[in-house]
């Protein structure tokens, strides 16, 4: 395992025991190593999903949708939020 996935490790486990700001904390660590790092930019993007920032949430998974225009589960939250 290499050091962006035990960061990744470490902010899921964050985030699922509702500790939002280590978890985010995290996330953006590994954007400052690997900017593209599809993984950690989605979870930023629930992330902010979950504690209400909708904006932030876009951002999130527009971006991930720049580098994988394919990717399923981004454009189907992307979408789900153009409905709020």
């Amino acid at each position: 395992m290499n050091d962006i996935e035990i960061l990744l490790e470490k902010a899921k486990v964050y985030f699922l025991s509702q500790n939002y700001n280590e978890a985010e904390k995290l996330f953006l660590k590994i954007l400052e190593i690997e900017p593209d790092n599809l993984d950690a930019l989605y979870h930023l993007g629930v992330l902010k999903e979950v504690i209400h920032d909708i904006e932030g949430a876009r951002k999130y998974f527009e971006r991930v949708l720049e580098i994988d225009p394919e990717n399923k589960e981004a454009r189907e939250r992307l979408d789900k939020l153009a409905e709020i």
